[in-house]
């Protein structure tokens, strides 16, 4: 998630990782100057960001990942249906949600 989102963003990342010492992440992004306003340079405008209407059927089994990619995801405009493993999304599934499609084929 976070290289595609540094990728989106025009930025770069770089990772070094060292077994018994952990892993640094550097995001790296362009700089924007307040002085280039004074020099006639057009600001960068904020992007909007998508919003989504879909539904999303999210499986995840770390508490504090899905707990976090569930608020993410909803903020985004997205109706989130959350499951800790594969036998509770199929149990989702099964339940008929109308704004998901889903048939068994086995």
């Amino acid at each position: 998630m976070v290289y595609g989102f540094v990728k989106q963003s025009g930025g770069h990342i770089k990772i070094y990782s060292e077994v018994g010492h952990g892993t640094t992440f550097k995001d790296l992004f362009a700089a924007i100057f307040v002085a280039g306003a004074a020099a006639g340079i057009e600001p960068v405008r904020k992007a909007s960001h998508p919003t989504g209407t879909e539904t999303i059927l999210m499986v995840e089994d770390n508490d504090l990942v899905r707990q976090h990619t569930e608020k993410q995801l909803q903020a985004l405009g997205y109706k989130v249906l959350v499951a800790n493993d594969g036998p509770g999304a199929m149990k989702i599934l099964e339940r008929g949600d109308p704004t998901i499609s889903y048939s068994r084929t086995s």
